[in-house]
């Protein structure tokens, strides 16, 4: 199963608008996004980053998605057309050394996994 870790600020921003949603209003700490089918909004803390996964879950579940679409739409990944398999995709996501889960053929540390341990030093 794919783990929802180390996902930025940023990467889930715009997972959120490629999903439809748009971002309608900041109050505080907190972005408010909506979509016309959504029966409630989902709601964005601005200082977390990176994104706990029970807040990813929190939204796909909202979105009426499946843990597999996230990086599938994050990164226009067609599952047909990509070479990587759910477990790879996890294991690029925890260990450093492994392929990024985002398909470049970078090592994860070199490529999404920058960002997060810049953010960390």
């Amino acid at each position: 199963m794919v783990k929802l870790k180390n996902v930025t600020l940023d990467d889930y921003r715009s997972f959120l608008e490629k999903s439809g949603c748009k971002h309608i209003k900041t109050s505080g700490g907190h972005e408010k996004w909506v979509r016309r089918d959504l029966t409630r909004p989902i709601i964005v803390q601005t200082h977390e980053s990176p994104v706990p996964e029970f807040i990813i879950m929190n939204a796909l579940r909202n979105l009426g998605l499946k843990r597999k679409d996230f990086f599938n739409i994050l990164f226009d990944i067609d599952p047909k057309d990509n070479p990587l398999t759910e477990e790879d995709l996890a294991e690029g996501i925890q260990d450093d050394d492994s392929l990024c889960y985002c398909g470049s053929g970078r090592k994860y540390k070199d490529c999404h996994g920058k960002r997060t341990h810049n953010a960390s030093v």
